[in-house]
């Protein structure tokens, strides 16, 4: 969303609408598992975005790395992670070519998510032409321009993405997105990065972004999940309202021939790993959500969520609006009360209408307000079970952020934001 929008309530601007977080908040533990950490390697416009925010509902944003901007251009921001350990680490994300990260590839998983070249491009385009000025002057773009431009355009960034910019992140050398070198000239593909693109594949996870369900159900088997990641939508620019002329269609076809090849590969390899029986090798405890009672755990803390934006700088996270959200999590004890740290600063917002469910059964909570815009909610006791339990959570209605506030480009519908959950101890007599 632009730094400009404002989106303002009953008590003055809406924390959240205004700036994302920059990054994960602080990690409260840091497990040891199994496993060893995913490495995401995010190829521009293939559905990454909705990627990353399932990754960080299926580990926990506190235990989600993600590195962006310069520090996707060297290895030093790689290389200080791992030098720093990986315990309490899960997952590293970010537009990372194979070659910036190819000496500690041996200490991750290693997947990516593979895109029809064609309407990749398409999508990179309608994105930039929603982006702001500055972003448009950093990519050498004037502020109306046109697909010719965009397809035309000269700055290494551009030419990487628009030229099989798939192979280029996977091949493994580092010529391919060279900016002082091949991306200058007129013919920026290097020999041999098809088939070093194939040989990676070959090697590593990945799924299509034309094919999410099957790929997060493999991925689930894969990873030796019992939850898959979550499908969400982020960032999406497929209902622009932008139509391509066959030329232009023709252009990006010429452009991505390596890619069409590469996707082609792909897709031919992908039914052959839908249908292997191979499962992990070690089940991820990673995913699991085990509260101690008595202890309050932070949303950024809590894996195994399900239906949650992803966390902002005051450190919530807003519920999506297709219900119901939920949370998995193991019980320390029989039974217990449930509090909830929920931000809601929509007036007469009926907090007490919301639907709080475990495993299936409403729970009868009570409101209470601690400031303008917080609240706990309280349940009566509850009964768990050994094993998984699973918390959800209804909301009575989600309000639109564009109906507040017509100039925002914030485009939610939402209702309340959790904070932080506590499981509190039964007294016994």
């Amino acid at each position: 969303m632009g730094s400009g929008s404002r989106l303002t309530t009953r008590q003055g601007p809406l924390p959240g609408a205004l700036t994302r977080a920059a990054g994960p908040v602080g990690l409260a533990h840091a497990s040891k598992t199994g496993s060893l950490p995913v490495l995401f390697l995010h190829i521009p416009k293939t559905a990454g975005t909705s990627m990353i925010t399932g990754l960080r509902n299926l580990f926990g944003d506190g235990r989600v790395r993600r590195l962006e901007g310069d520090a996707t251009l060297d290895t030093r921001a790689f290389n200080d992670i791992v030098a720093g350990g990986l315990d309490g680490i899960s997952c590293v994300v970010g537009h990372l070519p194979l070659h910036l990260v190819r000496h500690h590839l041996g200490r991750f998983r290693i997947f990516t998510l593979l895109r029809q070249p064609v309407a990749r491009v398409f999508s990179l385009y309608r994105f930039l032409r929603r982006a702001n000025p500055a972003e448009h002057h950093r990519l050498g773009l004037r502020p109306d321009f046109t697909f010719h431009d965009f397809i035309t355009g000269s700055t290494p960034e551009l030419v990487a993405q628009i030229n099989n910019g798939m192979c280029r992140m996977l091949c493994g050398d580092p010529a391919a997105s060279d900016p002082e070198g091949v991306l200058t000239s007129a013919t920026p593909d290097t020999p041999g990065m098809l088939d070093q693109a194939i040989e990676t594949l070959r090697r590593i996870d990945f799924g299509l972004v034309e094919a999410m369900d099957t790929t997060l159900d493999l991925l689930a088997r894969q990873w030796g999940i019992d939850t898959r990641p979550e499908q969400a939508w982020e960032n999406t620019t497929e209902n622009a309202g932008m139509t391509f002329s066959v030329a232009d269609l023709q252009e990006v076809v010429s452009r991505n021939q390596l890619d069409l090849a590469l996707y082609a590969w792909a897709a031919a390899e992908f039914p052959s790993r839908i249908e292997s029986r191979t499962v992990g090798h070690s089940a991820r405890a990673d995913t699991d959500f085990r509260p101690a009672l008595d202890q309050e755990v932070g949303i950024s803390d809590i894996p195994g969520r399900r239906g949650f934006h992803e966390i902002e700088t005051e450190g919530f996270c807003w519920l999506k609006s297709e219900r119901p959200a939920s949370i998995h999590f193991h019980a320390p004890a029989p039974a217990a009360r449930i509090i909830l740290q929920v931000y809601c600063p929509f007036a007469n917002y009926d907090l007490a209408a919301l639907d709080l469910r475990l495993n299936g059964a409403v729970l009868r909570h009570t409101v209470l307000q601690v400031d303008a815009s917080w609240f706990c909610l309280e349940t009566d006791i509850v009964q768990m079970v050994v094993g998984a339990n699973l918390l959800s959570f209804d909301p009575p209605c989600f309000l639109s952020v564009r109906r507040i506030d017509p100039d925002t480009g914030d485009e939610r519908y939402l209702s309340v934001a959790l904070r932080a959950m506590t499981l509190v101890r039964i007294a016994t007599r």
